[in-house]
């Protein structure tokens, strides 16, 4: 039987929803977890349009829009997209998305030790890298280009390039996939940890 964590991997619900989905498939049936959205999402923008707001965030900054900041923010650009284009997204997925096509990332400032001796992390790191570490970079290489086409599914899906069936069919085999590369994962770093 699958893992809880697995299905929720999978399909991206939290637990109390898959068992809330299991209930409701145990008394009403197959009804129960049919997708009840029809045909394709709503579009609040088009695609021309979408393309020209990521070519903005491409080229522009918030301050060259009038806003105070330096760097772009899923707020600042979806007050932008409201007052340029009368739109606004509920949820800030579809913002989200136009910072990956536009190839934005994010890191969150790491942690700065007191006793952190930079050449000593740079010596471990290398003998680390030797022993065990290419096999947990082509982990982590497979898991990006795996994260890289769902996305790309995601954008085609939602620009109505390909039909529902294929979309679905497609992400259910990518999402097996990531969860395949992260017990991979677990099992490398595991490895790691005995080694050491």
């Amino acid at each position: 039987m699958a893992d809880i964590q697995d299905i929720g991997v999978l399909t991206d619900l939290s637990r109390s929803q898959i068992f809330n989905l299991c209930k409701g498939f145990l008394t009403k049936g197959i009804s129960a977890i049919k997708d009840k959205r029809e045909g394709k999402p709503k579009e609040l923008l088009t695609k021309k349009e979408r393309e020209t707001i990521v070519e903005m965030v491409k080229t522009k900054t918030p301050k060259d829009c009038g806003y105070v900041s330096e760097y772009w923010t899923t707020g600042i650009l979806g007050n932008w997209i409201e007052q340029e284009y009368k739109a606004k997204y509920k949820s800030k997925t579809s913002l989200y998305l136009v910072f990956k096509q536009a190839r934005f990332t994010y890191h969150k400032p790491g942690m700065v030790y007191r006793e952190h001796d930079e050449q000593e992390i740079e010596q471990w790191e290398k003998e680390e890298n030797v022993s065990s570490g290419s096999l947990v970079e082509r982990i982590r290489g497979n898991e990006r280009e795996t994260q890289e086409k769902l996305d790309n599914l995601i954008t085609l899906y939602l620009d109505g390039d390909i039909p529902k069936v294929n979309y679905l069919a497609k992400k259910d085999e990518l999402l097996l996939q990531k969860v395949s590369l992260a017990h991979k994962m677990d099992s490398a770093r595991q490895e790691r940890k005995n080694w050491v």
